[in-house]
């Protein structure tokens, strides 16, 4: 991931010692962080993008967790966390790697995807 980020001339943060590779992307209505993560083992990607939406009043944050849960409820893959310290939303998914190596294809495919997934599925949330 990080070679693919210097190769391309993508601008991102990285931290080694958990292997995670950041990422700022530019949708059509705000601007979304994305990260990439393999866990220890080099079994799993998790993609993390973080909503810039947040419940900035502590006392709303149980409403939103409620509505968190209920969009939760159908997603086959992938879920919504909200961080109940701050009130930012994120969607997580983890994709099983396996033995396999991630191809530079694949990394565009996540950078790509995660871009456009937010408004393509859910414009309200990004405005």
């Amino acid at each position: 991931m990080l070679d693919y980020c210097r190769d391309n001339q993508i601008t991102h943060r990285s931290n080694i010692e958990v292997k995670l590779v950041a990422v700022s992307v530019n949708g059509a209505a705000a601007r979304y962080e994305l990260g990439l993560q393999v866990t220890p083992n080099d079994q799993v990607l998790q993609v993390t993008l973080e909503i810039p939406v947040a419940a900035a009043h502590e006392e709303m944050r149980p409403l939103v967790a409620e509505v968190v849960a209920r969009a939760n409820y159908p997603l086959i893959i992938g879920h919504f966390d909200l961080d109940m310290d701050n009130g930012r939303l994120r969607y997580r998914v983890g994709h099983i790697i396996g033995s396999a190596a991630l191809s530079n294809e694949t990394i565009m495919a996540f950078i790509e995807w995660r871009s456009k997934w937010p408004t393509a599925t859910s414009p309200h949330l990004c405005r």
